[in-house]
């Protein structure tokens, strides 16, 4: 194959960087290979990106593409036509004023014939599944209609590479597999493409993994070497896909030698080949929708955007469910039905068109019902956490909420508690200024400047999106913590079964036919109609599980979380 991308020994520096955001880094990438770049957050993923289409310059060193330096500014236009990229944030990658003129504005500009143009847009609406939304203005779709909407921008001008950062992070499971199948697809037709992910079932699809760290490249190698039994992965803010580590649990456990395992099937080949059986393992059940009390009742709710106009869309219809007290809920659901508006309801942000909805015993659609002080007792985290900082200063930032309400007593001390909860050191990070923070600092402050107002129920959009896989186990292990020691409750909207099947204690899904379905988390997948339904996907522990138990093993069914099946291999006799 031939070269495509030459990466030189570059170093690059932010202005007012404190340090090298990259230092002398060194690739190669051929024409038509699949390569992933991970690490943690700030290790200069997005960085390297910016590089390739020169929308960034080095310091030192030299980017080619196709034998094209970056440094020259007459190849900026050709370089910028041959590497697409679809951003982290893509709602600043959105022109045009609706979806079908926002995919047609690069087009356009290259002078490309109308009726081909045509084309081009209606088979790449297919590919992301937007066809019914042509028409929708841009501003009126959901985070990860805007995502779908950046991916068709991008591979309708037929590159010659594909950058995607983060670029499936708000995409439902059945979306997100729609976009690895055209990934996949421009693979097989010769296209370069580089993923950067902090997704490792999505990094190990790549033919070689690029591993940052502190803006140096750590390792350069495939998958199946990288995630090698025995390597240090919280060194550099990493872990093996989920499959991989459950496989090495049962390896080590039988003293067998180790395997890279990195698909299910895979996983299920091993196996069945092994004849290795259990004892019986029990666990703890999760927390009983019916033993509890409800602290949050949504009946009959329906919801329109811009009711009896042309611009109408339906968001739901007739959705009922119940969120008990101090427990962790999940809510799924595909792209676009209507998650974040469901959560916007809660707090009476919107008041319902239709049904009801009862917080805490009090009704937003009552108009005696104070909403200023049921916001205050209902936190909402944004999906998108840079939206919600107001202020210069970290330490101000938390602190907005508590002077909008008027307090004045212990306004320190109750930041300094809410940083700690968190992890933020007080005494670094009080004085930091809110532009200069990495994605996962802000999305902590973002949930320190809610945690501060000591809400009752705390509302969490997406809350593992941009953060590394180390920062994502913290996290879920701060608010599982931050649950049991305060005893609130806590809604999480996410598009991460693996996510909600590990730490929640049940869940609702919200379906495309405007209808709902809510369950505790130990039933809420066992049921196959479900799954097929909702468009959901089969979490990786169940189906490790399910293989595990159609080979012999004696354990519950009832099993949902990785930990509970990582301590059941290690019972094995």
């Amino acid at each position: 194959m031939a070269k495509l991308i030459n990466v030189q020994n570059v170093s690059f520096t932010y202005p007012g960087g404190l340090r090298p955001a990259l230092n002398k880094v060194h690739f190669t990438i051929e024409r038509g290979e699949h390569v992933a770049i991970v690490g943690g957050n700030g290790s200069g993923k997005s960085t390297i990106a910016r590089h390739l289409n020169a929308l960034l310059i080095p310091d030192d060193g030299t980017v080619e593409i196709d034998g094209q330096s970056t440094k020259d500014f007459q190849n900026i236009k050709d370089i910028r036509r041959k590497v697409g990229m679809v951003f982290q944030h893509p709602e600043s990658q959105i022109i045009g004023a609706t979806v079908e003129e926002d995919i047609a504005f690069g087009l356009e500009n290259l002078a490309i014939p109308t009726n081909e143009i045509i084309h081009k847009i209606n088979t790449i609406l297919k590919v992301v599944d937007l066809e019914e939304y042509r028409r929708q203005p841009s501003h009126m779709l959901s985070g990860g209609q805007i995502q779908k909407l950046c991916l068709a921008s991008v591979l309708v001008m037929s590159p010659s590479c594909v950058i995607f950062d983060e670029a499936t992070a708000m995409l439902d499971p059945q979306s997100r597999q729609r976009i690895y199948d055209a990934i996949s697809s421009l693979h097989d037709e010769g296209i370069t493409v580089i993923t950067i992910t902090h997704d490792m079932e999505e990094a190990a699809m790549a033919d070689r993994l690029l591993v940052m760290h502190e803006g140096s490249l750590i390792a350069d190698q495939s998958p199946r070497e990288f995630f090698q039994f025995g390597r240090n992965f919280d060194d550099v803010k990493l872990s093996p896909p989920p499959i991989t580590e459950i496989a090495n649990a049962i390896f080590q456990k039988n003293n067998l030698q180790p395997k890279t395992i990195l698909t299910i099937c895979e996983f299920n080949k091993i196996i069945k080949s092994l004849h290795l059986f259990s004892s019986s393992f029990s666990i703890s059940n999760s927390n009983s929708m019916t033993d509890s009390t409800s602290i949050v009742s949504v009946q009959n709710l329906g919801y329109s955007y811009f009711p009896d106009s042309a611009l109408e869309r339906k968001i739901f219809d007739n959705l009922s469910m119940n969120v008990y007290e101090k427990s962790i809920h999940g809510l799924l659901g595909a792209t676009g039905t209507g998650k974040t508006t469901l959560m916007q309801h809660l707090n009476g942000l919107i008041i319902p068109q239709k049904g009801s909805v009862k917080v805490l015993g009090k009704s937003t659609n009552d108009s005696s019902t104070n909403l200023k002080e049921l916001r205050k007792k209902v936190g909402f985290v944004f999906q998108y956490t840079s939206h919600q900082l107001f202020e210069n200063y970290v330490g101000d930032e938390i602190a907005f909420g508590l002077r909008a309400f008027g307090e004045t007593n212990g306004i320190k001390d109750k930041v300094k508690e809410a940083m700690s909860i968190v992890g933020l050191d007080f005494d670094i990070f009080v004085d930091r200024q809110t532009f200069s923070l990495s994605g996962g600092e802000r999305k902590k402050v973002a949930l320190a400047s809610v945690l501060v107002m000591n809400p009752e129920i705390l509302l969490f959009d997406e809350p593992t999106v941009g953060l590394d896989p180390t920062s994502q186990k913290d996290l879920m292990t701060m608010l599982v913590r931050y649950r049991d020691e305060k005893d609130k409750t806590i809604l999480l909207s996410s598009h991460s079964t693996n996510l909600i099947a590990e730490f929640a204690d049940s869940a609702t899904v919200i379906g495309k036919k405007n209808d709902a379905f809510s369950s505790n988390i130990s039933s809420f997948f066992s049921t196959s109609d479900l799954i097929q339904d909702y468009d959901l996907n089969i979490p990786t522990s169940i189906k490790a599980k399910d293989t595990l138990i159609s080979s012999g093993w004696n354990l519950p069914n009832s099993i949902t979380k990785k930990s509970d099946l990582l301590n059941a291999i290690q019972e094995v006799k």
